[in-house]
């Protein structure tokens, strides 16, 4: 398991914290799945991000998905709103 620095926490994971990289694909793998085309691509790019950083360990580039990852679920709620 490749640890976030920091956990994300969201509603949308059974208000369970994401506190791994593997947890956090897990979450963007089923958003992916419920939105329509345009979130979807956002979705897209935050998961590969995150499948890099796990495969690279690089804690620079953990991190900087992380924030993608917040990004992408500040964007769908705005979206959502």
């Amino acid at each position: 398991m490749t640890r976030l620095q920091q956990p994300v926490n969201t509603s949308d994971a059974g208000g369970q914290p994401l506190d791994t990289v593997e947890a956090a694909l897990d979450f963007v793998y089923e958003q992916f799945e419920t939105h329509h085309a345009q979130i979807r691509e956002v979705w897209a790019d935050t998961y590969n991000a995150l499948a890099q950083a796990c495969d690279s360990g690089d804690d620079d580039q953990i991190e900087a998905a992380r924030h993608k990852l917040l990004d992408a679920i500040h964007l769908t709620h705005m979206g959502s709103a």
